[in-house]
């Protein structure tokens, strides 16, 4: 009988630190989540800025994206080495603009 009390002793304190854990974590996480995010400036290559002002919709949609997925598609072009690759990377990106697809 003794070894069962040690047992449930040994599980009350277990299921004790994991509630505690639970809740510092719950803490944690509701003063983090309520910080915003800092403003972005995504700046424009001049090939992709010309090429979405030659497409109204593409244009209309990337203004309405977060700095986040704005930045998606410019990094993309930016990486490019060649200006081949760069160009191809342009009309992928008003492509898919216009058709609406993330």
């Amino acid at each position: 009988m003794g070894f069962w009390i040690g047992v449930v002793v040994a599980w009350v304190w277990i299921s004790a630190m994991a509630v505690r854990l639970l809740n510092a974590r719950a803490r944690h996480t509701a003063k983090t989540a309520s910080v915003p995010w800092p403003p972005c400036d995504v700046s424009v290559l001049p090939d992709f800025l010309e090429a979405l002002n030659r497409d109204t919709d593409a244009r209309r949609l990337f203004d309405e994206l977060s700095s986040i997925n704005k930045q998606r598609f410019v990094l993309s072009i930016e990486g490019a080495r060649t200006t081949k690759t760069r160009l191809r990377r342009i009309a992928k990106a008003v492509e898919t603009l216009r058709a609406g697809c993330m």
